[in-house]
């Protein structure tokens, strides 16, 4: 079955899942409850987006835009849906698009895109609060737009603060950013680059797992394939840098699209799709300790589609963080990297039985044609990136000894707990830094103010001298 649905979320409230997509402006509702699922239900019309989140107690909001671009609140309240109208955008002529809401007690953050100068495909990443009466606003970048690649992604930590990764539009070059909102004290931190490359991003993730550790992996091409990279860093509420590189990710991913990177348990997992089949690495929770590739059992065929998670729970697993995922709602319900469906053999073991055996005259002859990814070129063209078509030559699988791994694992460990206190330190130092600044800008504008009331009380003292000097 294909499926015309879109914005897809599950979320997890009081043992029920719900699940809100959007069908030709439509947002329809449908819950399951111990296995069961109930009817769909048609919850508003004429909606061209809209995004969903629970708050602290467990109430389910939507914000959508509908199709005249006015923004409204609903919220479930007392087994009823009630609607509350924010703004009306056509006042100032502005478009929205691809919404992200979060709710941090009262408060509705919405995270969006916004038109605001006439270039083709470029927005504004606009960060907008709602709370009770009153709305403030702030712009994070410009961003350009590819219907086939992510602007930007986001998600939150344990303490509410909004962490977002976005491709700017900077001297046409394609680079990679990352910011973090401090929800206590309602302010963006300054933009630091994660990375740069001659060639668009291609796939980027965030996840702000249940200990404080932010996790981003983005890709490009590089040569003849994709190449991947992953950081993390402790969180901290107004600093952007500080970000560490793994010596035990796997090197040897490559083709990587469709990426999901999400906590299950005490696990962080991060799932691909290479070529036809579908592949997981793994990392306990605070440890730079990443496995071997797995393979994950061929659901390609299942109607997998881009779905949003929300709910602290999942199924047996009493952990979990899901920012995006591919999945499913049907008579059962589906997440990938949540529903165990993964293969014990790993990728070097695949490759090797395919290396121990000998290449006969006809294999050596459809080499050439062979060596050409079909997939990655397919995939290439779709997202129409500068690069010819030539051979895709994939990096060689090498094992590595665990033993050896685990014991640089073990001294990162000691390196990374003096960092991060160090770190803390400079985290406390840039605070004050901040406060230092702020006072600066107002004593210059203080300064500013008695400069121009100087200025003023000058020409009186002329005007009273011109005065003076006629009468005499």
């Amino acid at each position: 079955m294909v499926s015309s649905r879109e914005n897809e979320y599950i979320i997890r409230c009081k043992s029920m899942f719900f699940y809100f997509y959007l069908i030709n402006n439509v947002i329809y509702i449908e819950r399951s409850e111990d296995g069961l699922r109930g009817k769909r239900k048609k919850l508003i019309s004429d909606i061209k987006d809209f995004s969903v989140d629970l708050d602290g107690t467990n109430t389910i909001n939507i914000v959508c835009l509908d199709t005249s671009d006015r923004l409204y609140h609903l919220y479930h309240k007392e087994k009823k849906w009630r609607k509350r109208f924010i703004i009306d955008l056509r006042v100032n002529s502005i478009k929205l698009r691809d919404l992200r809401l979060f709710i941090d007690r009262d408060k509705l953050n919405i995270l969006c895109l916004k038109s605001h100068i006439p270039k083709k495909n470029i927005w504004r990443l606009v960060h907008y609060t709602f709370h009770k009466r009153t709305w403030s606003s702030c712009d994070i970048g410009d961003v350009k737009i590819n219907k086939y690649l992510s602007t930007y992604k986001v998600d939150i930590d344990n303490n509410f603060n909004i962490h977002i990764i976005y491709r700017p539009v900077k001297n046409n070059k394609h680079e990679f950013f990352y910011r973090v909102f401090n929800s206590k004290h309602r302010k963006w931190s300054l933009a630091a680059k994660l990375g740069s490359h001659p060639s668009d991003i291609i796939n980027m993730n965030i996840l702000c797992d249940t200990q404080n550790v932010v996790h981003v992996t983005w890709s490009c091409l590089e040569g003849k394939n994709i190449a991947v990279n992953y950081f993390r860093k402790v969180i901290s509420f107004s600093l952007a840098k500080g970000w560490h590189r793994s010596k035990t990710f796997p090197k040897t991913i490559s083709n990587f699209t469709n990426s999901v990177l999400l906590q299950d348990n005490n696990y962080i997992k991060l799932i691909w799709k290479q070529n036809d089949c579908l592949y997981l690495t793994e990392t306990p929770v605070g440890k730079d300790m990443w496995c071997s590739i797995r393979k994950v059992e061929n659901i390609l065929d299942y109607p997998l589609k881009p779905i949003v998670y929300i709910g602290e729970v999942y199924k047996d697993f009493k952990t979990v963080k899901v920012p995006l995922s591919y999945g499913y709602f049907d008579e059962e319900i589906f997440i990938l990297g949540l529903d165990r469906r993964i293969q014990q053999e790993s990728l070097p073991n695949i490759l090797s039985e395919n290396s121990n055996k000998k290449p006969t005259k006809n294999d050596k002859n459809k080499k050439h044609k062979n060596d050409i990814d079909e997939n990655l070129i397919k995939y290439i063209e779709a997202i129409k990136p500068q690069l010819p078509k030539e051979e895709v030559v994939s990096d060689i699988f090498s094992d590595k000894d665990i033993a050896s791994r685990y014991e640089e694992a073990l001294s990162d460990d000691i390196a990374d707990t003096v960092m991060d206190e160090m770190m803390l330190k400079l985290f406390d130092l840039y605070d004050k830094i901040n406060d230092l600044k702020e006072q600066e800008f107002e004593f210059s504008n203080q300064l500013e103010m008695l400069k121009d009331g100087q200025f003023q009380l000058n020409e009186r003292i002329e005007k009273i001298f011109d005065t003076c000097w006629r009468i005499k």
